[in-house]
């Protein structure tokens, strides 16, 4: 089973990065979303991003807390978004972004 993983922001890692063949890869797109069973195992918040009420809303249903990333200098430019991060218990990227992205798995998925 593939991990759905959603990078809010402007500048799309995947293109940037490698991303691991087990990761689907949404990158500001919720469309997904719009089936109602689909969950999001890991959120991370690159920059910040100004998304309608209702989007937060549906992001903090679909996720459980604790699996959401901000990078180290997120500047928190939205109150929405910052109520959102403080409802998910965010928690802030300290390693280097391809690191992170090689390990998502074990961090995030061990069994």
């Amino acid at each position: 089973m593939k991990l759905n993983v959603l990078q809010l922001g402007k500048n799309n890692w995947q293109t940037a990065y490698q991303i691991p063949a087990a990761l689907n890869w949404h990158f500001n797109d919720l469309s997904f979303l719009e089936d109602p069973k689909a969950r999001l195992q890991l959120i991370i918040i690159s920059e910040s991003v100004t998304l309608a009420p209702t989007d937060w809303q549906l992001l903090q249903q679909r996720t459980d807390p604790y699996n959401v990333i901000q990078t180290k200098d997120l500047a928190i430019e939205d109150d929405h978004l910052a109520v959102f991060l403080q409802k998910m218990a965010a928690r802030q990227l300290t390693m280097p972004i391809q690191e992170f992205i090689n390990n998502i798995e074990h961090y995030f998925f061990l069994l």
